[in-house]
């Protein structure tokens, strides 16, 4: 994939999304609530166009040749043209939430297939094939519950999708990643348009099918650059699950939600975040599942310095009118 593709994808997604923006402060305007992290109303569902623009993108590239087709790009199809609009009527209607899981684990079920063939008569293939889905369906909802400031999901997206693609070799994965930048571009703090569940969905998909596509195991160096952002989603699940609070209801517990309470900024925030992706990636590369082990030591430690520093600022793990809402 040459640098004139990848640049093309960029300026195509950044030129496609200006104009969303445009059309979408009729249509797609989140306005700020009891647990928004902005102050002022802020068009939403921009990352409809960067899902667009990339699958176009892909699209061209692999009936040109220069990439190649078969079922991890099938199942990037299948996310990006399921999920997409799906998120984007979900931010314009609130659909229920059986419809939206539903369709997330359609995505997960029939991208497994596609994936990994688990219909075999060997029991652990099958077994690893409920982990692919449970893994995509994962994903697919972590990166929605993540996205809540600016740049935040968008960055680290952008970042781990890079990764994959270097890692796997596969160019698919950086085409995509551009694609995303072009958005990003609009979503830095103060963002001009927000990624909705439009674009959080479909990212954390690909992300999923980036790190199983076209092998027989998954490397557990390739998850290093996921711990920031999936290991906030998974603390913040865990202790909500032993508070006994339903982890289907809407809330504002998560650490870079407490972080924005405490005073941080969301350039600080999501700074830090793509920081530490960066840093986990580096890590992934050189040591392999070493690299893995340490970024979830170097996660616990930074966890407990978080909440001693939130603590002190007198910033509680539950927002009252979040654990209502």
């Amino acid at each position: 994939m040459s640098i004139f593709a990848l640049g093309g994808t960029f300026l195509a997604s950044l030129m496609m999304v200006r104009v969303f923006i445009a059309l979408a402060q009729r249509w797609f305007v989140d306005i700020p609530g009891g647990r928004s992290s902005h102050a002022r109303p802020t068009p939403t569902g921009g990352g409809f166009p960067a899902v667009a623009c990339g699958l176009a993108s892909a699209a061209l590239a692999v009936q040109l040749g220069a990439l190649p087709g078969g079922p991890r790009w099938w199942s990037v199809l299948l996310a990006g043209g399921v999920l997409a609009p799906l998120g984007l009527l979900d931010d314009r209607l609130n659909l229920p939430r059986g419809l939206r899981y539903g369709a997330h684990l359609f995505v997960a079920a029939l991208a497994c297939l596609w994936l990994w063939q688990p219909w075999t008569s060997e029991a652990w293939r099958l077994a690893l094939g409920l982990l692919l889905v449970v893994l995509i369906t994962g994903s697919i909802n972590s990166f929605n519950f993540m996205d809540g400031i600016d740049a935040l999901v968008g960055s680290c997206g952008c970042l781990i999708l890079a990764f994959l693609g270097l890692r796997t070799g596969d160019a698919l994965w950086l085409l995509l990643a551009a694609a995303y930048a072009g958005f990003l571009v609009f979503n830095l703090p103060p963002a001009r348009v927000f990624m909705g569940d439009a674009g959080s969905t479909t990212l954390g998909a690909w992300v999923a099918i980036a790190l199983w596509s076209g092998r027989e195991r998954l490397h557990l160096g390739d998850l290093a650059p996921l711990v920031p952002l999936l290991g906030d989603s998974a603390y913040t699940i865990s202790r909500r699950l032993l508070r006994g609070e339903n982890v289907l209801l809407a809330h504002h517990s998560h650490l870079y939600q407490r972080l924005l309470r405490a005073g941080l900024s969301h350039g600080r925030i999501s700074g830090g975040y793509a920081l530490a992706t960066t840093f986990g990636g580096a890590l992934g590369y050189l040591l392999g599942t070493l690299g893995t082990v340490l970024m979830l030591l170097g996660a616990g430690l930074v966890a407990l310095a978080v909440e001693q520093y939130l603590s002190r600022r007198g910033v509680p793990f539950a927002r009252p009118s979040a654990v209502k809402s």
